[in-house]
């Protein structure tokens, strides 16, 4: 009785020191794949991608990172290098840093486009279409950039969102910008004069003068867009030496000559 006992203990034993080998050695393998990943010259940095940028170079991109060639891919840390990018350069929006197997690494990058220029001490602060601070610049070079007059600003960081100031007039000047950018008359604008809410202003093409609504009627995106479509009609009538003012308010919009050259 007792000797067959001591066999089935036996027998039951063998497949228990079996399952813990097996695991043993999984384990080992483990840690000798994750040893040979992390000190292994294989996966060391031999390339890196810059996708996206046009503002902001590739150089400086990759030395906000603080990523370096010959680096161990998986020693990065993609979380710190990303928001040192961001943290690094005011058009920088969004930043996408992958591993590439076996040693590469390439980064994404969306940049915020300056649409507005806001008198600010003496120069200009460049913002984006939602409003952050890009840069302080004595001068508009771009084409695609509006002056945006008549908002008076606090205090400004550049990197960050605007928020001090006149900011429902900054809104308002942002919206128009958006929907002036969709019927492709942006480039057209020279400035926006929100100054009275009530009577917001634009100069079109260096001779138009445009009374364009008030910053109430403006919140409304399909009256605002069916005003501006009613403002490129008229703009294609008008021969290119002709100047005046238009009123986009009255029921029956039409355009008033100064004068012509």
């Amino acid at each position: 009785m007792d000797r067959n006992l001591k066999l089935v203990q036996n027998k039951s034993t063998k497949p228990k020191k079996k399952r813990y080998i097996w695991i043993l050695v999984i384990i080992l393998f483990i840690i000798g794949a994750q040893v040979f990943i992390l000190f292994s010259p294989t996966f060391n940095t031999k390339y890196i991608n810059v996708l996206g940028g046009k503002k902001v170079g590739s150089q400086k991109i990759v030395q906000l990172s603080e990523i370096y060639y010959g680096q161990n891919i998986f020693k990065i840390n993609i979380s710190k290098a990303r928001q040192q990018i961001k943290n690094g350069e005011p058009y920088i929006e969004e930043v996408k840093i992958n591993r590439i197997f076996p040693n590469s690494i390439e980064m994404n990058i969306s940049e915020r486009i300056p649409v507005g220029a806001v008198e600010y001490m003496g120069s200009y602060i460049l913002v984006d279409r939602n409003g952050y601070a890009l840069e302080i610049t004595t001068e508009i070079k771009e084409k695609n950039i509006v002056e945006l007059r008549g908002i008076t600003l606090n205090r400004v960081t550049i990197g960050r969102k605007i928020s001090e100031g006149e900011l429902d007039k900054l809104k308002t000047s942002l919206c128009l910008l958006g929907l002036l950018e969709k019927n492709n008359l942006i480039s057209k604008v020279e400035y926006i004069d929100v100054k009275d809410t009530k009577n917001v202003i634009m100069f079109v093409d260096k001779r138009l003068d445009i009374k364009i609504g008030s910053a109430e009627e403006l919140n409304s995106a399909a009256l605002c867009k069916y005003r501006l479509d009613f403002l490129k009609a008229i703009i294609e009538k008008i021969p290119e030496n002709q100047s005046g003012d238009i009123d986009l308010t009255a029921d029956n919009p039409v355009f008033d000559a100064i004068n012509e050259q």
